[in-house]
């Protein structure tokens, strides 16, 4: 034996000797299943030790994750808004209302469909944002009515057609009513 192992033999022996008395008297005071609970105990705080390293980088992704979702989702409602206002700043304004119905009412004289009058209303649809119904009887044929249609709409980005009721006449003509909405922007006073 080394001089080494000599030196600590009776470390050890002493060791052994402390750690049966720890281990009789916690036996004594818990008992088996004190001692198998005191076990598991340390076996959860070693796995824990063990384990704890390794999920720092997922916990530390997971938020990262979701401030990035925070603001993608924040980008997309300011792009939104700003497409918004950029629709609502190409509106014509409420001042050209009048030129606007001029307009459609020079496009149902070409399109030749027997409109001779026409109802409208304005509402407010949001602060800012007016809407003009317009309602159009008229008298003629399919082909006349699809031009019509295509031709205001393309004519006027800010129209929209709400709808359309036909009926077919005896002289195998149509009738019926077409539903116009046009959009202005109202100015900030």
């Amino acid at each position: 034996m080394s001089p080494t192992v000599q030196a600590a033999a009776p470390v050890i022996t002493s060791l052994r000797a402390r750690l049966n008395q720890l281990q009789a008297g916690w036996s004594a005071w818990l008992g088996w299943p004190g001692l198998v609970a005191l076990g598991l105990l340390l076996g959860a705080v070693l796995l824990a030790a063990a384990v704890r390293p390794s999920l720092a980088p997922v916990r530390g992704a997971a938020p990262r994750a979701a401030v990035d979702t925070v603001a993608a989702q924040a980008r997309a409602v300011r792009a939104a808004a700003d497409a918004r206002e950029q629709a609502r700043a190409a509106l014509p304004s409420v001042a050209q209302r009048g030129a606007s119905i001029a307009r459609l009412v020079g496009l149902l004289e070409r399109a030749q469909v027997g409109a001779d009058s026409a109802d409208y209303t304005a509402e407010d649809v949001e602060p800012g944002l007016v809407r003009l119904h317009i309602a159009v009887p008229f008298k003629g044929g399919y082909p006349a009515l699809r031009r019509l249609v295509a031709s205001v709409l393309n004519a006027m980005p800010h129209a929209a057609l709400d709808g359309t009721t036909i009926e077919k006449d005896a002289d195998e003509g149509l009738s019926g009513h077409l539903r116009f909405s046009l959009f202005f922007r109202r100015e900030a006073p």
